[in-house]
C-alpha cells in the first residue's frame, strides 16, 4: 500500500524508503537483492546521503558478501539483475560499502563508519586483502571503542544514579515501615494498658460488691440468729405457761363431764 501511494502521489523518497523496508521482510534471497536495488536506484538520484539509503547501501552489500561467504549462488541462478560469479558479487559488495562509508563520513555519522569499516575489514580479510583489512579493521576497533566507552559511561552514571534513587526509595520505604511499626506497637501498647485498666477495675468492683454483699449476709445471719433465739425463747415462755394451764384445763374438763344433778 505504500508503494503504490508513494507512486500515486509521485512521492520518491517514502517509494525508496517502502523499497527498503519490504526488503527486509522478504524471505527470498533474489526477491530480497531486487528490491533492495529498486530502491538504491531512487536513492541515488534524489537523497544518497538519507539514513535509509545508506543503511540500504550496507545491506546490499552484505547480501552480495553472504552470497559468497555462505555458498547460496543457487538461490540467484538466472537473475540477470544479481552478479553470479564470486569475484563480482565481492566486487558489488565492496563497492556499495564504499559507497555507505562515504555518505556516513559525509552525515559525521561515527556508529555507521564503525560498522561500514568492520564489514569492510572482514570482506578485505575474505579477498586476502590483509592490509586494508587491517587498517579498516583499527579504524572500527578505535572508533566502536570510542563510542561505546562513552555509552557505557552514560550507562554506568544512569545506573548509578538509578541505583542511588532505589537505595533512597529503600531507606524511605523501611522508614515509613519502621514508623507504622512503632505506631501499631504504640497503639497494642495502649489498649494493653486499657485493658489492664478495665480488668483491674472490675476486680476492684468485684472486690467492693463481695465485701458489701458479705456485710449484708453478716447482717442476715445476726437477724437470723437473733430471729432463731426469739423463737426459742417463745416457744419456752409457750410451753411453761402451757405445763402451767394443763392441771386447770383438765380439771375444768372433768367438772364438765360431771353430772349435773350432782
Amino acid at each position: 500500500k505504500a508503494i503504490d501511494n508513494a507512486i500515486k502521489f509521485d512521492n520518491p523518497q517514502e517509494l525508496a524508503t517502502a523499497y527498503t523496508n519490504l526488503s527486509v521482510i522478504e524471505k527470498l534471497l533474489s526477491k530480497n537483492i531486487e528490491l533492495k536495488l529498486k530502491a538504491k536506484k531512487i536513492w541515488d538520484e534524489n537523497y544518497p546521503s538519507h539514513l535509509v539509503a545508506v543503511n540500504n547501501l550496507t545491506n546490499l552489500g552484505l547480501e552480495f558478501f553472504n552470497i559468497t561467504k555462505e555458498n547460496k549462488y543457487s538461490l540467484i541462478i538466472g537473475n540477470l539483475k544479481i552478479p553470479q560469479s564470486k569475484n563480482e558479487l565481492l566486487q558489488n559488495a565492496k563497492q556499495n560499502y564504499v559507497a555507505a562509508l562515504k555518505q556516513s563520513t559525509k552525515n559525521d555519522n561515527k556508529v555507521s563508519i564503525a560498522y561500514v569499516n568492520g564489514l569492510l575489514a572482514e570482506l578485505e580479510e575474505y579477498s586476502g586483502d590483509y592490509a586494508n583489512a587491517y587498517k579498516h579493521f583499527r579504524i572500527f576497533t578505535s572508533l566502536n571503542d570510542s563510542i561505546y566507552s562513552q555509552e557505557n559511561k552514560n550507562k554506568i552514571a544512569t545506573i548509578v544514579g538509578q541505583r542511588e534513587v532505589l537505595l533512597r526509595d529503600k531507606e524511605i520505604e523501611l522508614n515509613k515501615q519502621k514508623i507504622a511499626t512503632q505506631r501499631k506497637q504504640t497503639i497494642a501498647l495502649f489498649i494493653g494498658i486499657g485493658l489492664i485498666t478495665f480488668i483491674g477495675f472490675l476486680f476492684y468492683k468485684q472486690s467492693k460488691n463481695r465485701k458489701k454483699t458479705n456485710q449484708q449476709l453478716q447482717v442476715l445471719n445476726n437477724q437470723l440468729d437473733d430471729a432463731n433465739k426469739l423463737k426459742a425463747k417463745f416457744f419456752a415462755i409457750l410451753s411453761h405457761d402451757y405445763a402451767a394451764l394443763l392441771p386447770a384445763f383438765l380439771a375444768f374438763y372433768n367438772f364438765k363431764k360431771m353430772p349435773q344433778n350432782c
